[in-house]
């Protein structure tokens, strides 16, 4: 579970497991129906800190020259993807601020776990990167047409507040889709 409790300035952003997301990442009635007769989608437990005074992790290599550009500049095609954006697992409030963001993000036309992600700010200006690959049993279990636990993805901004949101970079290099909204 994603939780920011008991931090100062801290929104509660719920945390939206793939069987109850809106949006890209609706479960349609006859798997829910599933999920339910199993008995719902096991959460992850929550970390066991939720801020550190380390530094923000740098970008990811291949995001390093992305970071401050628009959105739409650097990615030029817009596709379709199913994911959600979970929450913030980390805060970083040292001297290089900033927030660790989850959620994960499958590509339905490859059936493949979407490789890259981006963030943007209230402006549609990249601010942040990171890659899929974390581990979420939760996934395939709500959605049965998702194929790999390896689902899960991380980012890491220097966002402490206002909207965020995240896209998925999809196998070309090019085309990104909608993974969620985030209120940090």
């Amino acid at each position: 579970m994603i939780l920011c409790a008991g931090l100062a300035g801290c929104g509660q952003p719920s945390w939206r497991d793939p069987a109850t997301a809106k949006g890209t990442a609706a479960v349609a009635p006859e798997v829910m129906k599933i999920v339910l007769a199993r008995g719902g989608v096991a959460k992850p437990k929550a970390p066991a800190r939720l801020t550190t005074t380390d530094p923000v992790p740098p970008p990811p290599a291949w995001a390093a020259n992305l970071i401050g550009k628009p959105l739409a500049a650097a990615f030029p095609k817009l596709g379709g993807c199913l994911g959600n954006t979970d929450g913030v697992k980390q805060r970083y409030v040292g001297p290089a601020p900033g927030a660790k963001v989850v959620g994960w993000g499958w590509d339905p036309a490859r059936a493949s776990v979407v490789p890259h992600v981006v963030v943007v700010d209230r402006n549609a200006v990249i601010a942040g990167a990171g890659d899929s690959g974390a581990r979420r049993l939760d996934v395939p279990q709500a959605r049965p047409d998702i194929t790999s636990d390896h689902a899960g993805w991380e980012v890491y901004t220097p966002l402490t507040t206002g909207p965020l949101e995240a896209y998925g970079v999809l196998a070309d290099g090019k085309t990104i889709c909608r993974l969620g909204h985030l209120d940090l």
